[in-house]
């Protein structure tokens, strides 16, 4: 399955609540919310799921010890 990201996409919030603010005042929703241009798409590489398994393991147990250690 494919993750997309468009463009825009770091203006996140600030960008959804001023659609939000056009919407409240009055301007039509398919002139504010306009489905942005894709900038890239991501797919999944199988060749390289038993490495990036291994380092998602170990950032895993750091961040379990790390855990651990900021509850004591």
């Amino acid at each position: 399955m494919p993750m997309v990201t468009h463009k825009g996409g770091e203006t996140g919030g600030a960008l959804g609540a001023a659609r939000l603010a056009c919407l409240a005042a009055g301007k039509p929703i398919a002139a504010v919310c306009e489905k942005p241009e894709v900038w890239q798409t991501w797919r999944a590489d199988p060749v390289r799921h038993h490495t990036l398994m291994q380092r998602y393991a170990q950032f895993k147990d750091l961040y379990l010890n790390d855990l651990n250690y900021r509850q004591h």
